[in-house]
């Protein structure tokens, strides 16, 4: 069976976010297959303790040594496939990559729902476009296979590079990150799980969405998981606009709010997936989030497991989000109905894209 080396681009701490946990993921479905996996990270970004299910091995900081680092990783663990979860770069140049290995590169970011959403000037924007450009070229280039969560995103992915060749993309989605999941009674919360973050995450937009619904259900409580930069700033923001009702609980493993939790409120700019969004329908919360990026409409059938609100209307948002805090049926049929569509993710379906992959890869 084949040596798998997969590159992070930070240490794979399931509680940091859903890159991680769907690392995480695919490291336990790949180990269960017989494959030898090991983590290769390039940065430490937090001191927090963490377990990982396999050896992680750290990049050194002396950015001169890295290449010499990874050819030698790459040497004694025998790898056979290197997976770059880093897929906006490429992992080394191929010609420095033994031949005899492959590379996959995965895309976990939308570029071209960036492209359309970022608050940049003309100028800005093209050579923000620019550098985009360069980067995805260079990584089609350097890779054997490209994962794409879905066939919407290739011709996004060459509206970057002008290049009509398709045959190194794969289509396989995020794989439901929990492959157990223990639902107990719900109480009233509206969860965020995500990055405190105002640019990509929107955390802004939650807390004007949850000004507009708290003093029609006091008896409801919002929590938000998760840190990021924006964090003290979000805090001020909400403390300026009389929230309550509500709480920061920083970062946390998001399984015992999902438990408990009733609504999910994803506000998100851009995406590539939304793992909190399937996390979610696994626990029988009802997702919403913004219908901002190509794939959110492949996760969410609106008015049935959940609802997409067209971006960027608040006063939608919290009228759809007021009716689902004062309508429990609707809630309980559209969380049971959630539960339901997202096995279309499981592990094992998504999961047998993998290893037919991995299997053929020295045949493709």
């Amino acid at each position: 069976m084949k040596n798998i080396l997969i590159y992070s681009p930070r240490e794979i701490n399931t509680s940091m976010g859903g890159v991680e946990r769907v690392t995480d993921a695919l490291a336990r479905l790949l180990i269960k297959h017989g494959y030898s996996v090991t983590y290769l990270v390039k940065d430490r970004t937090s001191d927090n303790p963490y377990t990982t299910v396999t050896e992680e091995i750290h990049l050194t900081d002396n950015k001169k040594e890295r290449k010499n680092q990874i050819l030698t990783v790459l040497r004694e663990k025998h790898i056979d496939v290197i997976i770059n979860q880093f897929g906006f770069f490429s992992f080394l140049p191929r010609k420095k990559v033994p031949k005899n290995i492959k590379v996959i590169s995965v895309i976990h970011d939308s570029y071209y729902a960036m492209y359309k959403t970022l608050p940049f000037g003309k100028l800005r924007l093209m050579k923000w476009k620019w550098v985009i450009s360069r980067m995805l070229k260079t990584v089609y280039q350097d890779s054997d296979k490209i994962i794409l969560f879905s066939k919407k995103f290739i011709p996004e992915y060459q509206f970057f590079t002008r290049n009509n060749d398709s045959s190194k993309f794969v289509i396989i989605p995020n794989f439901n990150a929990y492959e157990k999941t223990e639902i107990l009674p719900k109480e009233k919360t509206v969860l965020f799980v995500g990055r405190m973050q105002i640019i990509h995450k929107k955390a802004d937009y939650l807390l004007n969405i949850w000004k507009r619904v708290f003093n029609e259900h006091p008896d409801w409580n919002l929590k938000i998981v998760g840190d990021g930069d924006d964090r003290i700033y979000l805090e001020e923001m909400a403390c300026e606009l009389g929230l309550q009702n509500y709480s920061f609980e920083g970062i946390q493993n998001p399984i015992s709010y999902y438990q408990r939790g009733s609504i999910l409120c994803m506000t998100s700019s851009f995406e590539s997936f939304g793992m909190v969004l399937t996390e979610a329908m696994q626990h029988k919360v009802v997702p919403m989030a913004f219908n901002s990026y190509s794939i959110a409409s492949e996760i969410i059938e609106t008015g049935v497991d959940g609802f997409l609100i067209e971006p960027f209307d608040l006063d939608a948002y919290a009228a759809k989000l007021s009716l689902l805090m004062k309508d429990v049926e609707l809630r309980n049929a559209m969380a049971e109905k959630a539960y339901c569509s997202v096995q279309k993710f499981s592990p094992k379906v998504i999961g047998e894209r993998w290893v037919n992959l991995l299997d053929n890869i020295d045949q493709q």
